[in-house]
């Protein structure tokens, strides 16, 4: 291809994630600049592949610890979705919680909580049924309200986010035991030892199915039960 091309493109951003699983971010952002410069020449208006392009730049930028960059290309990203996107979208969604990452990350959790709450509806609307995606977020906005100090909300939302999970996994299952050290985490906010010690417990034996010798993530589950 002579010029720009949407394949081009699509190339130049999979190169971005071989360098970020290099430890290059920087080299991964320079490819992904040039992804999105070149989508903004094919694509004159908004356009999916714009939007998906714009939310990696953001990732890129917080890979470097830029929150600030970060959030500016996702708030893009969002805007163009919702332009692509008339009714509830997987994409939106996704764009929303990153959005909510953002602020999180620059010491805004009542901003980063008010766009995880609308991811949250957005999932629910997706998904009618238990959802992956829906029991992240779910965790996502328990630890907001873990930030703004309601420990007792968080812990309803972190609750959810395990039920889902635990609908998702009648087998073992590396999520279940992350919602579960996150429950933990609101119960001790709350006082709640015994509650506290039953998902620690919880979680260290979810983890221990899965990791059958020592491992780091199992002993960090068995530190929360102490």
């Amino acid at each position: 291809y002579k010029g720009s091309h949407p394949d081009v493109a699509r190339v130049l951003n999979n190169v971005a994630y071989s360098y970020d699983n290099l430890g290059d971010a920087r080299k991964g952002l320079e490819c992904r600049l040039q992804a999105l410069e070149m989508c903004r020449d094919v694509y004159k208006g908004s356009h999916p592949d714009v939007a998906k392009v714009l939310d990696n730049v953001g990732y890129s930028y917080d890979k470097l610890g830029d929150a600030r960059k970060a959030l500016e290309y996702r708030l893009q990203a969002l805007e163009m979705c919702r332009d692509v996107y008339k009714v509830s979208h997987p994409d939106v969604a996704r764009v929303l919680n990153n959005v909510g990452d953002s602020y999180d990350k620059l010491g805004d959790a009542r901003k980063a909580l008010e766009y995880r709450l609308q991811a949250k509806e957005m999932y629910r609307d997706l998904y009618k049924v238990s959802h992956p995606d829906l029991a992240r977020l779910l965790d996502n906005v328990g630890g907001s309200y873990d930030k703004l100090e309601s420990a007792q909300r968080g812990l309803k939302f972190d609750a959810e986010g395990i039920e889902i999970c635990q609908n998702l996994s009648k087998l073992s299952h590396p999520d279940v035991g992350r919602s579960s050290n996150d429950m933990v985490c609101s119960y001790d906010a709350v006082k709640e030892a015994q509650q506290e010690l039953e998902y620690g417990v919880e979680e260290s034996g979810l983890y221990g199915d899965l990791n059958s010798g020592s491992h780091p993530v199992f002993a960090g589950s068995l530190i929360n039960v102490g």
